[in-house]
């Protein structure tokens, strides 16, 4: 199986080290599959120093995103690529474990052989009822060919809201699975020992306007892939 991961990061160099460090520990045990690693920046600064940390490397490659990204418009962007079987997203502030992403590639060839389906990746740290549980996880090739131009994320938010209506749809057509065995360790300062940051300042942010964007919708009865009528504000 081909897999992209991507994380877009901002200022957060310790934490996405680490977090590729863990990531790097998968790899022994994805023989037979090819992962490579999309790392997604705001400044130049950021691209040249993770290009020269992993220069030597084969399987992680920096971008350079011109101005800050719409967290749907970044993934939908990299989900019209059809090179790959799957799409792994993820954030800087992860630890994978090492069997995560193994554990997750075997349910989806399990419940979803055609590549039809989203799998979701289990929070280790998080209590269970605050787990939204499509945060992170794997998107199969022909679950993004239901969405025009493959863009299965609504683009009507701005940073939040976008795993939940995902995993509300995925799971209406019965193509979600939660994978238990695929843990990852989220660095969130309300479930973890971490300070907020200002990483996590500035992207909360947005969170009260996409939570009423969320309410509308709802109201509404819109859910992105049901239907793809949207509100027309952002």
């Amino acid at each position: 199986m081909k897999i992209f991961a991507a994380i877009p990061s901002f200022n957060r160099q310790d934490k996405l080290i680490q977090c590729i460090e863990s990531i790097e520990k998968n790899k022994p045990f994805l023989e037979g599959h090819q992962l490579n690693l999309g790392l997604y920046f705001n400044t130049v600064e950021e691209v040249e120093f993770f290009n020269d940390l992993y220069i030597l490397t084969d399987w992680v490659y920096p971008f350079l995103l011109r101005e800050e990204h719409r967290a749907p418009d970044l993934w939908n962007k990299i989900l019209e690529n059809r090179g790959n079987d799957v799409l792994c997203y993820l954030s800087d502030d992860l630890e994978l474990e090492p069997t995560c992403l193994i554990n997750a590639i075997n349910c989806m060839a399990e419940k979803f052989p055609d590549l039809d389906g989203v799998v979701g990746m289990s929070i280790s740290n998080f209590p269970e009822n605050k787990v939204v549980q499509a945060s992170f996880g794997l998107i199969g090739t022909k679950f993004a060919d239901r969405f025009p131009n493959r863009h299965v994320f609504c683009p009507e938010y701005d940073k939040f809201c976008i795993d939940e209506e995902l995993e509300l749809f995925a799971k209406s057509i019965n193509k979600f699975h939660y994978c238990i065995d695929a843990k990852l360790y989220h660095h969130h300062p309300a479930h973890s020992d971490e300070e907020p940051d200002d990483t996590h300042r500035h992207v909360r942010q947005y969170l009260s306007k996409d939570l009423k964007q969320r309410l509308l919708r709802k109201q509404k009865e819109l859910l992105w892939g049901k239907n793809f009528e949207l509100i027309g504000a952002k």
